[in-house]
């Protein structure tokens, strides 16, 4: 692994957790949304 890729990789991470919330909120809604789709 290169230095470059291991910072891309930390901002990635640090966004992730920044946005975790956020993308917790949206993987749920997604997750109702699919199970909808696959009841119908």
């Amino acid at each position: 692994m290169f230095p470059e890729d291991v910072n891309k990789g930390i901002k990635l991470l640090r966004f992730i957790k920044d946005s975790s919330i956020m993308s917790h909120e949206a993987l749920h809604h997604m997750n109702i949304s699919a199970m909808i789709r696959l009841e119908k």
